[in-house]
């Protein structure tokens, strides 16, 4: 069973650790299913739009010793307006991230690039991936990203779930740095 959590406050500096003086923590649910949590972060989202300091996010509980290790995403977006509901293009998507700290510092740099927009709000989400079938890889995968040590990582990792490198790497420069990509694909079993 999966059930889901909005957590979150209005916290003394823009560094999200410390709730402000007299103020307490929020932690709204159990929520059943996702989009019940979500509509309660967008009501948590309008009612605090105009104050910096608010943050709240969605996260997943574990309910059983064998689910698997949550991820964390950081999800949002320029919205059509301060209801928070609908978004104005494509929502935006960054991670999965494997620990909430990584994740927040993706959140923050968003946050901090459109600090000036009222109708731009992120958000950090703990979803613990949903297996009804076992999963199969796909053949051809692009890994995409920052020039970074995670980068690599996740290269590393493919190789080591039995996948090869297709091609040379890929490399542009961005606003955000060096942005890196590289396709792999299964080996063949035969």
């Amino acid at each position: 069973m999966r059930q889901f959590w909005v957590i979150g406050g209005v916290y003394q500096d823009t560094t999200f650790q410390d709730l402000a003086p007299g103020s307490s923590a929020v932690r709204q649910g159990p929520f059943e299913t996702y989009d019940q949590a979500n509509k309660a972060w967008q009501a948590l989202a309008w009612s605090t739009v105009d104050d910096a300091l608010a943050q709240y996010h969605i996260e997943e509980e574990k309910l059983a010793e064998n689910d698997i290790r949550p991820s964390f995403w950081v999800m949002g977006g320029s919205y059509r307006d301060g209801g928070f509901d609908k978004f104005d293009g494509a929502p935006e998507r960054f991670g999965p991230f494997d620990n909430y700290e990584a994740a927040k510092s993706k959140w923050s740099e968003l946050a901090w690039a459109s600090v000036d927009d009222a109708a731009v709000r992120y958000r950090i989400e703990t979803l613990t991936p949903k297996f009804d079938a076992p999963l199969k890889k796909r053949r051809y995968r692009l890994l995409t990203g920052q020039n970074s040590h995670e980068f690599c990582d996740r290269v590393s990792n493919a190789l080591a779930d039995g996948y090869q490198l297709y091609g040379n790497p890929a490399m542009t420069y961005t606003t955000d740095g060096l942005m890196v990509a590289q396709a792999v694909v299964l080996k063949d079993e035969s």
